[in-house]
Parts: C-alpha cells; structure tokens; sequence
C-alpha cells in the first residue's frame, strides 16, 4: 500500500505514504529508526510506521486538497499553522465545511460531496488510532 523499498548495500531503505522511512539492516531487518515529514505523522505515534499512520497521512494530505492549505504552513500563527489542527475546529458542524474548502476553487465543486470528504478526512486524523478507518474502509465511503 504506497509502499516502496530501495536497498543499497547492506542496508533496504523503505518508505511509505507518509514519506517516512525506515532504515532497516539486512538479512535480519532489525528496525533501526523511523523519520518523517513533519505535518504528516501522528502526534500521539511512537514514530514507528504503521498501516494507521499511513491513513493519518493520508487524512493530510486530503485536508490538503480540500482547503488549499500545506500541511504546515510556518506563516500562519498557532493552531492556524497545522491544516489539521485549523480543519478540527469544523470536523463537528456540516454548516461550517465550506470554511475550509479551498477559495481558488470558486464553488466549483459538487457540494453533497463535501460533507462526505471532509468526514472522511476527520476520520484519518482522528487522535484515537483505533478509530480510524482502514483503507477498505475509505474506498467503500468514498464512492461518489
């Protein structure tokens, strides 16, 4: 699952959705450590790589596309900075979606679709990482 692994001498190199990667020492593939994008990883994860954190990244990268917004954006103040931290404040109230929806799209956008995408996107970034959803889940939800 967007998934890929580079291997170069004694060490494979794998990387995920999440553009993290891990550095993993062949024949035994011990874990040695685990990076990532800041913006894109869970805050509440051990910095480990997982198919939640994948979806986490996932949940970003839609908040992205939605609003226009990178995932961190160093010239806004606060929880402004962070596309999910902004985004959470309308997770809870379908009147407020459009508040995050990208301006430079000019209301060209199927607006029964909206409610369905960022639900989706609320789903990803949730905190609890039991409460996500899986990747089966995402695909069956997001046939529109």
């Amino acid at each position: 699952m967007g998934a890929t692994s580079l291997t170069r001498g004694e060490f494979m190199v794998h990387t995920s959705i999440t553009s993290s990667f891990q550095i993993l020492h062949r024949p035994q593939y011990n874990h040695l450590h685990s990076l990532g994008s800041y913006g894109y990883c869970d805050h509440g994860e051990t910095g480990t790589v997982s198919f939640e954190s994948d979806i986490y990244s996932f949940g970003v990268v839609l908040l992205e596309l939605i609003s226009g917004r990178r995932a961190i954006d160093d010239t806004r103040l606060g929880d402004d900075q962070n596309v999910v931290f902004w985004a959470s404040s309308v997770f809870k109230d379908m009147n407020k979606f459009k508040d995050i929806v990208d301006p430079l799209l000019e209301g060209k956008y199927h607006e029964g679709d909206l409610p369905k995408v960022v639900g989706i996107a609320a789903r990803c970034v949730q905190k609890k990482v039991h409460r996500r959803p899986n990747i089966s889940q995402i695909r069956s939800s997001s046939t529109l």
